[in-house]
């Protein structure tokens, strides 16, 4: 062995031995402040442009996030007294807005304009806004239908044009440019018949289990998920015009769908007064509510946005929170065993997980049957008891594990073999803080130094001295 004496500092020491303890919540949540005033701040909707900014649109104007606090805009006098309810991208640059009095404008590099519509009155509130393919703006309202901005033309569509309902809580455009709305009377979508824009209309008698329509989002496929008032959330395949609706969903007691995201796996679903549901849609198997006690704090959800990095945003009442949603979660239980005092893990080169608690090492294989994937290799041997302060795989596919006092060991996983290796086999000192290598050389760090090792063949005994 060769030897390299190194001071430890106690600070080092400390980070080191202390375990690290796993929260029992998944998935995170953290709580955005927003430089407000009011306590009766609303957020209304949110988007991120271009340049990847994220935008509110709020009962208070327009705020902006600049990586660090949100700051609110300063509108022109005939905006800065009303609700802002809609907010999206503009497709080149800045954002456009709706608001609750009907009219929409745009934000561009802090020059606002508002959006003339000559002799065409829009006096209800902006529910929704969306561009299509090739560059329409499609605006919805509570009260006065939808409207469609074009080649410098306005159209406007209602109940007369065929519009299932006026008052449309949502929009929404798919690839293939067809414009879905979701009203008190269904849904609806756009379709053209002889150059002229007319609508499809569904409905409880199609098999919606739901007349009134709160949220679309588009998912994997061509399917639609929608939210409704007080039926959750259904899948709507318009290849074959039919409704899916969950078997977790058919007893539906949360609330009124006020927010849907489709994430890679699942959608969220945003409620009125129970958070947020989790519904896994790959085998439709899996459904969790985060509430309070699941670590997120709001109740009543009003919208929620996944930016360009897949960062889900929540607006619930007058607060803000950010997650990173399905890409990171905290995990209570592993197959029954309470994940408590994690001192380390380890994944190693077959996706196999290692991990020590105060209590054993653990081996995680997820390709088992459930029930079967959570294993002790040392459980009824002498090693059983030894504490693991960390963990390192060789070239070989051995694990060696470091303990505290006892040297380090090294274990085959294929045959459950194990070599220990002490001061007395030339380590400088038995408390193995970290260990790391490449190829056939592994270093040490011990509370007395560092030493290093060279591998000599794949046996379990193969290093040199």
């Amino acid at each position: 062995m060769y030897k390299v004496k190194l001071r430890i500092s106690f600070i080092l020491f400390s980070l080191c031995f202390l375990s690290f303890q796993l929260h029992a919540q998944e998935p995170f949540f953290k709580q955005i402040p927003i430089a407000s005033t009011s306590t009766g701040l609303k957020i209304n909707s949110m988007c991120q442009d271009s340049k990847k900014v994220i935008w509110l649109g709020t009962n208070e104007g327009v705020f902006e996030y600049n990586g660090y606090v949100f700051k609110k805009l300063i509108l022109p006098k005939s905006l800065e007294n009303d609700f802002t309810t809609a907010i999206t991208s503009n497709q080149e640059n800045g954002i456009i807005a709706g608001t609750k009095s009907g009219k929409i404008f745009t934000l561009i590099d802090d020059d606002v304009k508002i959006i003339t519509t000559g002799n065409i009155a829009i006096t209800t509130s902006i529910s929704g806004i969306s561009f299509s393919s090739s560059g329409e703006l499609w605006v919805s309202t509570l009260g006065d239908g939808l409207y469609r901005f074009y080649s410098g033309k306005i159209d406007h569509y209602s109940k007369k044009n065929g519009l299932g309902d006026d008052y449309i809580y949502t929009i929404m455009i798919d690839p293939m440019d067809r414009v879905w709305a979701g009203s008190d009377k269904g849904l609806s979508h756009s379709r053209i018949q002889s150059g002229i824009i007319s609508f499809k209309n569904f409905d409880a008698s199609d098999g919606l289990p739901d007349n009134i329509v709160r949220e679309l989002v588009a998912g994997p496929g061509n399917i639609i998920g929608i939210g409704t008032e007080e039926k959750g959330v259904c899948i709507f395949n318009p290849d074959n015009l039919t409704f899916f609706i969950p078997d977790a969903f058919k007893s539906w007691d949360y609330g009124a769908v006020s927010g849907l995201l489709m994430l890679k796996n699942e959608f969220w679903v945003g409620t009125g007064k129970s958070g947020i549901i989790d519904f896994e849609f790959q085998g439709y198997k899996r459904i969790r509510q985060f509430s309070k006690e699941e670590g997120f704090d709001g109740v009543n959800v009003s919208c929620m946005l996944k930016d360009h990095e897949g960062n889900v945003w929540i607006a619930a009442g007058n607060e803000l929170y950010l997650s990173p949603g399905e890409r990171i979660e905290f995990k209570k239980t592993l197959e029954g065993v309470l994940l408590k005092n994690i001192r380390t893990i380890l994944c190693d080169q077959n996706e196999n997980v290692w991990l020590s608690t105060d209590s054993a090492v653990y081996f995680y294989n997820k390709s088992l049957p459930a029930g079967q994937r959570l294993k002790k290799p040392f459980e009824n041997t002498s090693l059983e008891k030894i504490g693991i302060i960390s963990m390192f795989e060789d070239m070989y596919g051995f694990i060696w594990l470091g303990t505290f006092d006892y040297g380090v060991i090294r274990y085959q996983p294929s045959t459950g073999k194990t070599k220990i290796f002490s001061e007395k086999d030339g380590i400088i000192n038995s408390s193995i803080l970290s260990i790391d290598g490449e190829g056939g050389t592994i270093w040490f760090a011990t509370l007395g130094g560092v030493s290093r090792c060279r591998l000599i063949d794949s046996t379990i005994s193969g290093v040199a001295q």
